[in-house]
């Protein structure tokens, strides 16, 4: 931290020391000026001391995945070599639960996890099909009330 004070001091004195002398006849136009060099010297030290402390830091790769899953994709490279290679781009995400049963058939599950990343959210592909599905049937079943959808009887008789 000590360091950044430094570096502070000296960004801020070299930018008030530097400025350049102008003489301005008019008393107006003098403190106007003097205002508007301070501001601007005040905006380059923020921007150069918000550069230097708040440096863009390195992406961190936190997604999980477990060599069971990528030995499995990596087993049929015929379907899922594009999905490895492009996994941060397309933003896959598998997670697969395994349910085995005892032998008094109690259910055990074990997850295991392809590029899961807990920092990123996923919409789950059937939260988006199960909504649409719902209102599918639902304005099939508005029109078959107007008469506009013609309903099939099947009796078996």
């Amino acid at each position: 931290m000590k360091k950044h004070t430094l570096l502070i001091f000296l960004v801020t004195f070299f930018l008030y020391a530097c400025r350049p002398s102008i003489k301005i006849t008019e008393p107006t136009n003098a403190t106007t000026f003097s205002a508007a060099s301070k501001k601007l010297a005040d905006t380059i030290a923020i921007k150069i001391l918000d550069t230097i402390v708040n440096k863009p830091k390195p992406e961190i790769d936190s997604s999980r995945t477990d060599s069971f899953m990528a030995d499995l994709l990596k087993k049929y490279p015929q379907y899922f070599d594009n999905i490895l290679k492009n996994r941060k781009a397309w933003n896959v995400q598998i997670i697969y639960t395994q349910i085995s049963r005892n032998k008094s058939n109690n259910p055990s599950f074990e997850d295991y996890y392809f590029n899961v990343d807990s920092t990123k959210y996923y919409y789950p592909a059937s939260s988006v099909k199960l909504p649409i599905a719902l209102l599918a049937l639902q304005k099939l079943n508005e029109l078959s009330s107007y008469g506009w959808i013609k309903q099939e009887n099947h009796d078996d008789n």
